[in-house]
């Protein structure tokens, strides 16, 4: 019979839509008892293997066990054993220092110009870093708030891949004057309209795009995380002109190892009582007495080189290349600077790039060019050479070298723990030699071809 009766009065639209509203709700049931169905089946099934189970089970049990197994046997492969002629490394520059620490594990890379690609910053050397969540008042109780005086309002370099470019003006195209390494600190003067900032380091004064500089609350807690415990020699209480000795143990009889001056802090490794043990270089370590340091958190500051009448183009070009491998790996016997150069691997390439041919040693690089008399007269991109230092003793003649960048800064391949960093131009005491080995017609030439 016709259902069309149990719509009677109502308008052949309206029982249309009726209808319709009828059959869904007919198929949603049909559908929830096919699910319902379903979910009986995987239960049902669920039940069947559990039974299955508990049977194999238990008519293991009534079968006989099993020998038992000899367990006193040895079941270790055997190890091949180690010969005591295993290769090792050859010995291609007997001056350089020995490392026994690890190798950084980071690799060179170029840098753009302004480092504008975001990168992963360094892990903290501290391990008790900062909390960002911490309160003010939090953060100024903790000693390594102490390190953020010294810039006030302070701005700490990040998310760039080796380091950020200091301009002359605040404009990308504007001459490079400095580097600012990345978790080196500045003291922000002024934000310009453009976004760029006005810092100063010192008694030098350049601008950066701000877009890489945390400051502020931000700017306080990655300076907490990155600062590094130095110890300075008092320039006050200093018993000698030469520096402050660094002795080989807790012993003023013992051998004097070092002079470090005011100028440069080393790393802390430990103190004991009167004393203070830090560390010179990857080779050498040793004790200086406590009340002639100044023991302070520190964070690594930027380099600037200047770009007077006297720095050529060249030059500056030698400068700006060294520093696209800053950060990179110390390789001892390396010349790749894509996988890890030694002091004079590093110097070899950088200067090669530029159509300057330098010998393999550092040794040979020292009698390259012609001598420089004092650093008074040396120029960026002159060759800096040291004495190297292999287990805790000086080596006689030349053991490292190193590319001065000007004011009072170099940048070499300083270990396989530190890589390739700059430092204070004395880090490793006086240079035994400074050599010139860009002669004015390379200089002009290399203008002309600009």
């Amino acid at each position: 019979m016709s259902e069309d009766h149990l719509y009677s009065g109502a308008s052949r639209e309206e029982i249309r839509k009726k209808k319709l509203a009828k059959r869904k709700r007919e198929q949603r049931i049909r559908g929830a008892f096919i699910i319902l169905l379903v979910l009986l089946s995987f239960v049902n099934v669920g039940f069947g293997i559990i039974n299955l189970n508990a049977l194999l089970k238990e008519r293991n049990q009534q079968e006989d066990p099993p020998a038992a197994v000899d367990t006193t046997a040895d079941t270790k492969e055997d190890k091949p054993e180690q010969t005591a002629d295993t290769p090792e490394a050859e010995d291609t520059d007997p001056a350089e220092p020995e490392q026994t620490e690890p190798s950084v594990s980071e690799t060179p890379e170029a840098a753009e110009p302004e480092n504008e690609e975001p990168a992963v910053p360094d892990e903290p050397e501290n391990t008790d870093t900062a909390d960002s969540g911490e309160t003010q008042s939090e953060l100024e109780s903790d000693p390594r708030f102490t390190v953020t005086a010294k810039y006030e309002p302070i701005g700490v370099i990040h998310n760039v891949n080796n380091f950020l470019n200091i301009r002359k003006s605040p404009d990308p195209s504007a001459v490079t004057i400095g580097k600012a390494m990345r978790n080196s600190a500045v003291t922000v003067l002024e934000k310009e309209d453009n976004g760029w900032l006005r810092i100063r380091s010192g008694e030098n004064e350049g601008y950066v795009s701000g877009e890489f500089v945390a400051t502020e609350e931000e700017g306080e807690v990655l300076a907490m995380e990155y600062c590094k415990n130095n110890a300075f020699a008092k320039r006050e209480t200093l018993p000698s002109g030469d520096g402050l000795p660094v002795y080989r143990s807790a012993n003023k009889n013992e051998e004097v190892v070092f002079m470090i001056n005011p100028e440069n802090g080393y790393r802390v490794l430990d103190i004991l009582g009167s004393w203070v043990k830090i560390q010179i270089t990857e080779g050498l370590s040793g004790y200086v007495e406590r009340d002639h340091v100044d023991v302070r958190y520190t964070l690594e500051e930027p380099i600037f080189f200047g770009n007077d009448q006297n720095v050529s183009e060249l030059r500056l070009g030698i400068v700006n290349k060294a520093f696209e491998y800053y950060g990179g790996s110390y390789v001892w016997g390396g010349i790749d600077l894509a996988t890890g150069v030694d002091c004079s691997g590093f110097t070899l390439r950088i200067y090669e790039s530029f159509g300057i041919n330098l010998p393999r040693l550092s040794s040979e690089q020292a009698k390259w060019g012609s001598a420089v008399g004092s650093m008074a007269e040396a120029l960026p991109g002159d060759l800096l050479f040291f004495h190297g230092y292999r287990n805790g003793t000086v080596t006689p003649g030349v053991g490292h070298v190193a590319i001065y960048i000007g004011n009072g800064k170099m940048i070499h391949a300083a270990s396989e723990a530190r890589g390739i960093v700059a430092d204070n131009y004395n880090y490793l005491g006086e240079p035994v030699g400074i050599r010139r080995v860009i002669s004015p017609q390379a200089e002009a030439a290399y203008k002309g071809n600009q």
